[in-house]
């Protein structure tokens, strides 16, 4: 999701700088999402920023502050922290970060030579640090955009692109894949949901012909609390103008998930209708797209006939998945924390840029591309850096650890994981009809907001301790595949350099060789 201005921000072609605005504009995530041209790629990033940047406010801050003490907390920082129920909420958010980051630094090693590899010598990440431009979003969040040249096995089966041609093959319709995602909850003994995606009661599952909406963000879920109305009927509502893609399919089991939460939290008081956290929320309907996203469960319900296993498409898998979830974390963090400093009034509005842009080096090893930063425009976490979706960065970063507590947990409860030998890898693990997984969903959802956190966690994973492990297990053969591929690398680059010369540091040169083909890396091995 994000706010209406930032959807609605358009700028000039790169080829007609000086345009219409209103008539000749373009979305830059648009543009940012398909062209390869560095050049064209470094003015709409800029010029976005231009577009957005005089946007933001520091008034916001000082009443968001006076709110927040009204309500007998320190500064809005806290107020939001404390939604969380953790007095110790900062420390143990790094520390799950410090458990995801060789993982992450692993992909950014690999994700940075491939780049390299596009842009030649426009592209300098001699430092290890990658510019903000070359991700395929105007605002990277995810690096989901620059799939197409991540994924290791170019030949290897897909699942996007053999699901993406079942589903045209077969005549899916929006109606369909909401019918096809219902079935799947359904088979875990949970509510069926088909008031939420019916039309004639005000859901929208697809764009209107005859008028335009604002369907950003992927979609959306929506309760209207009518406790009178015992039969949900009107009650649930789904925004989203679908595609006839995988990729959205996966976003309507997501949504979908929101859906169900809110149909188990119905006989809860008003004020408990909720998740316990929002990242609870976020994570159950991941853990529903972890099970679908899976070669054991789309073959099942004829979306995967023409695809070939394989420990390539295995990887390539991994990957995509790696692109969505593990690329976040360290944006999901370091938005929080520099909104953190900016309430406490630990950084002033004027060192604002520069400390946005000490924390993008820090966490995520990517720079801006201006040299003189105090030029360029912040623009933070979707949207407004302190705006009324404060909720996306934690809720994002923290859900991307539970999801994958919750699938492992439910995983090894139906005997299809055991984490003692490993016969079959934890993101293969399937759960279409277990009631046992439906029946522990269940009893988690109903709980709403009336118990402390720990309690439906403890339901669904089995113990109270938040990790990041089962994260690194469920991504653990793409770790060792990138550890392998990033060696590899180095020692190929090693035996490239004048031994006379001292290299401190061999990993800061591995992309300073532009004349250096990705073929004579292979042709080395």
């Amino acid at each position: 999701m994000a706010t209406s201005f930032m959807d609605g921000t358009r700028i000039c072609p790169y080829k007609k700088q000086n345009c219409n605005l209103q008539e000749e504009g373009v979305a830059p995530d648009k543009v940012m999402g398909k062209s390869v041209d560095y050049d064209e790629l470094v003015y709409v990033w800029t010029a976005f920023r231009d577009a957005t940047g005089p946007k933001i406010k520091k008034t916001y801050i000082d009443l968001s502050n006076e709110s927040a003490r009204l309500n007998n907390f320190t500064d809005r920082g806290a107020q939001w922290r404390s939604l969380y129920e953790d007095d110790n909420f900062i420390d143990n958010m790094e520390k799950l970060w410090r458990q995801v980051r060789p993982l992450y630094i692993e992909l950014h090693k690999y994700v940075g030579r491939k780049l390299k590899m596009r842009y030649r010598s426009k592209l300098d990440i001699s430092d290890g640090l990658i510019p903000d431009n070359v991700f395929g979003e105007a605002q990277p969040i995810f690096w989901t955009n620059i799939s197409d040249i991540a994924r290791p096995f170019p030949s290897a089966s897909k699942l996007d692109l053999d699901v993406d041609a079942a589903l045209i093959k077969q005549g899916y319709t929006p109606l369909r894949m909401f019918q096809t995602v219902d079935k799947f909850f359904q088979s875990l003994g949970l509510l069926p949901m088909a008031v939420a995606y019916n039309e004639s009661a005000g859901a929208v599952i697809q764009e209107p012909a005859d008028k335009s909406i604002f369907c950003g963000g992927g979609g959306s879920a929506w309760t209207f609390c009518d406790k009178k109305n015992i039969q949900f009927s009107n009650c649930f509502r789904i925004k989203m103008c679908t595609k006839v893609t995988y990729e959205d399919l996966i976003i309507a089991h997501h949504e979908m998930g929101h859906i169900q939460y809110f149909m188990q939290m119905e006989d809860q008081p008003f004020m408990f209708r909720e998740p316990p956290n929002r990242a609870f929320n976020e994570a159950i309907g991941d853990l529903i797209t972890l099970s679908v996203a899976t070669p054991n469960h789309l073959p099942g319900i004829n979306l995967l006939n023409d695809y070939i296993e394989s420990a390539e498409a295995d990887i390539n898998n991994l990957m995509d998945m790696a692109l969505l979830k593990v690329s976040f974390m360290p944006f999901g963090l370091l938005g929080d924390k520099w909104r953190w400093d900016a309430f406490r009034g630990s950084v002033t509005e004027d060192k604002w840029n520069t400390h946005w842009w000490e924390y993008k080096r820090s966490y995520q090893s990517i720079k801006s591309r201006l040299r003189d930063q105090m030029k360029e425009i912040l623009i933070l976490v979707l949207c407004l850096p302190l705006s009324s979706m404060n909720k996306i960065s934690r809720k994002y970063y923290l859900s991307r650890v539970l999801q994958f507590q919750f699938y492992k947990g439910l995983c090894i409860a139906t005997g299809q994981y055991d984490p003692a030998n490993k016969v079959v890898s934890l993101h293969k693990c399937n759960f279409y009809n277990s009631t046992l997984v439906g029946n522990r969903i269940r009893d988690a959802m109903r709980l709403g907001r009336s118990e402390h956190w720990s309690v439906p966690f403890e339901i669904l994973t089995g113990n109270k301790t938040i990790s990041a492990e089962p994260l690194l297990e469920y991504f653990e053969p793409l770790h060792t595949f990138l550890k392998g591929e990033n060696g590899e690398y180095e020692r190929f680059l090693s035996e490239l350099i004048d031994p006379r010369i001292e290299v401190p540091n061999v990993s800061g040169l591995l992309f300073s060789f532009d004349e250096i083909k990705e073929e004579d890396f292979r042709r080395s091995r």
